[in-house]
């Protein structure tokens, strides 16, 4: 059995009466997104401020435009440690064998872990918007928006949204659940390396779900699928961690490579 599958069947095991508080984690995570995106499109059509024809910005009231999604922004910060809650979720399901619903607002425990938090997401958000934007507007410049180039341009864009997810954002929220006791610099760019190097597990493992992923084109495999693939992916980062943390600690063994994964 390779090492993907050793992940899916412990993630599997450890779903076993807790894919109904992962399910309403990540339902309260989806629901606050969409709350936060139509608050702004709210005001937005108060203002006049988006020709929502063309989804353009009118430049005519390009205050309030960038007034509400500065509120936007504020907004989606303060309540994001909902989206560390459902990762922690995962990850006490996957550790502990048991969750809760109410770890979905484990980071907002306290004043200190909730600061901390804003802080690492505001970091990783940043991270990920600026190369994307700045991606996304080199391609438009390049490609255009019509026709097979602007399709092109989209996939090519939407590839790149993964591969910076995948290089900056991924491991250090699946970790941050695992484990918040280190530094907020350690999460927010302590974990690059450990990414880079990791980059091919996560692949490896994204493309072992790709029949599971394709079936969330329908909505009711979606409420398996994705506490499922989580709960792998939380797995697979601990065991990764685990060993990085050996070989530092000059304690591998090449006959042990991926001991975790034995199940036990």
């Amino acid at each position: 059995m390779n090492k993907e599958k050793l992940v899916k069947k412990q993630a599997r095991e450890a779903m076993k009466g807790n894919t109904l508080p992962i399910i309403a984690g990540i339902s309260l995570a989806v629901v606050s997104v969409i709350f936060v995106e139509y608050l702004m499109y709210f005001f937005w059509a108060i203002f006049g401020a988006v020709d929502f024809e063309t989804e353009e910005m009118n430049a005519a009231a390009k205050l309030p435009y960038f007034l509400t999604l500065a509120g936007g922004v504020i907004i989606g910060t303060l309540i994001s440690p909902i989206i560390n809650g459902v990762f922690k979720t995962a990850s006490n399901a996957v550790i502990n064998k048991d969750c809760n619903v109410t770890d979905v607002f484990f980071f907002f425990r306290s004043g200190r872990v909730y600061m901390k938090t804003m802080l690492i997401n505001m970091a990783l958000f940043l991270i990920y918007g600026t190369l994307t934007s700045l991606f996304q507007g080199a391609m438009v410049s390049l490609m255009g928006t019509d026709g097979a180039l602007g399709v092109t341009a989209m996939v090519i864009s939407g590839v790149f949204k993964f591969l910076v997810y995948a290089w900056f954002i991924h491991y250090p929220l699946c970790l941050y659940a695992i484990d918040d006791s280190k530094s907020a610099l350690r999460y927010m760019f302590g974990y690059i390396g450990f990414s880079f190097r990791h980059f091919g597990a996560l692949i490896r493992l994204a493309f072992s779900m790709l029949g599971w992923i394709l079936l969330c084109f329908f909505v009711v495999p979606l409420l398996y699928v994705g506490p499922y693939a989580l709960c792998a992916a939380i797995n697979s980062a601990r065991w990764l961690k685990k060993l990085d943390d050996e070989k530092a600690a000059h304690k591998y063994a090449p006959m042990q490579t991926y001991t975790g994964y034995t199940g036990q």
